[in-house]
């Protein structure tokens, strides 16, 4: 479940940690008590690494047989572009 808020609902050492990962691509583990629990990440980051994830799942997919490829004209057609 994925959850927004204000940076300015946090508290400044928090604020400092967010802007670092956005602005340098720092990624930055907050600790409980001994171990990780969360990493604080640039949005961009994630969303290079959601991108990166769905190129590898799709060529898992396709190695497996899995995937389905549909012809360029036959999708137009389908879509009613080829009039």
């Amino acid at each position: 479940m994925a959850e927004s808020m204000p940076l300015a609902a946090v508290g400044a050492p928090f604020q400092s940690l967010v802007r670092r990962a956005a602005r340098q691509r720092e990624r930055i583990t907050i600790i409980d008590p001994d171990e990780p629990s969360a990493v604080v990440i640039s949005a961009d980051e994630l969303e290079d690494l959601e991108d990166a994830l769905a190129v590898a799942q799709s060529r898992l997919r396709e190695a497996a047989g899995e995937t389905i490829w549909v012809p360029h004209e036959d999708v137009k057609r389908r879509l009613g572009f080829d009039q």
